[in-house]
């Protein structure tokens, strides 16, 4: 029955038939009456359905609209207390119960972000480790990026649906998660942080699209931070810290992308530095980023070259 339901564990996928067999077998033997399964299935031919009623597992169909529309169906249709959204990993041995428990013994906190570890370096841990944040600032400037990680993210759902029926505008976005996110944490009493790893992920590494790169983390995502800015929700200070932040990886990950022939498609899609200067142009490090934008690829190739011989290493803005 919808009051015994504490935890509804939401999958959006598509295409990903082995990985979602991954993940959910890393659920079956964890299962209680708490807790709910919902799969939201976009992929071109479904071979396996889940749905279990004994179980309560539900595996739907999708209707191939994107991850934005996916994620909105699986929060509307989520009858537990809190969501954990859950990508292509895996949730290691005992931590739904451990999650079931953060829940019972923390009722002023609203949204956790849970800690992942890489397959392999994964190790178990027995000790829980959670910290608690009053200053929604200081919370969101540690995470900054890490929020768009959509398998971290515990959030209560009476935080996520109030007003959902005008969050639609950011379908297409690829950060609704992100939206969701942010949204619940201007809602939320307390946030927590686990540093303990509850799911396991694989580093996946592949050809980065200038399109994707540039529209996704360059303009959909800053204009999800600005949104924000207007609601009075967090300081404008810890807005643009994030927002400067992710400008400064973006330009890093072209240059990378042009250094080693990555696909980006530079020369054929310049004009989204000009997109890019408009969303940008009242931040002044954009300036000083301007002309690595603007670098050809064969003096990228030299530079990089160069740092890689120094042993240079971009440092790691982000460790718990």
């Amino acid at each position: 029955m919808t009051e015994h339901i504490c935890l509804s564990i939401c999958i959006p996928t598509r295409n990903q038939s082995d990985r979602l067999k991954v993940t959910v077998e890393s659920i079956l033997e964890q299962l209680s009456p708490q807790v709910e399964v919902l799969i939201i299935d976009d992929s071109d031919r479904i071979d396996e359905y889940y749905s279990n009623t004994s179980m309560s597992i539900t595996h739907i169909q999708g209707q191939k609209r994107g991850v934005d529309p996916a994620i909105f169906q699986l929060v509307t249709a989520a009858r537990g207390k809190f969501i954990w959204f859950l990508g292509d990993d895996f949730i290691v041995d005992g931590a739904i119960q451990q999650v079931l428990n953060l829940i019972e013994k923390n009722p002023t906190i609203d949204f956790y972000w849970l800690n992942a570890a890489q397959y392999d370096e994964y190790s178990p841990s027995a000790e829980l480790h959670l910290e608690v944040y009053g200053d929604k600032d200081l919370y969101i400037t540690k995470l900054g990026d890490q929020l768009g990680f959509l398998s971290c993210l515990l959030i209560k759902k009476s935080t996520i649906v109030l007003g959902i029926e005008k969050d639609e505008i950011y379908f297409g976005t690829q950060w609704i998660s992100i939206y969701f996110a942010l949204k619940s944490i201007s809602h939320a009493r307390e946030v927590g942080l686990v540093s303990t790893a509850l799911m396991a992920t694989e580093k996946r590494n592949g050809p980065s699209h200038w399109y994707d790169v540039m529209q996704v983390f360059g303009i959909n995502l800053p204009r999800i931070y600005k949104h924000f800015m207007t609601t009075n929700s967090f300081s404008t200070k810890a807005l643009h810290t994030i927002i400067r932040s992710n400008l400064i990886s973006l330009v890093k990950t072209i240059f990378v992308g042009k250094a080693t022939n990555s696909n980006l498609q530079y020369w054929q899609d310049r004009k989204y530095i000009s997109i890019l200067y408009r969303e940008h142009k009242n931040t002044f490090i954009f300036y000083a980023l301007m002309p690595i934008l603007l670098l050809p690829s064969p003096i990228c190739r030299l530079l990089y070259s160069i740092l890689k011989k120094s042993g240079y290493k971009t440092p790691v803005r982000f460790s718990i």
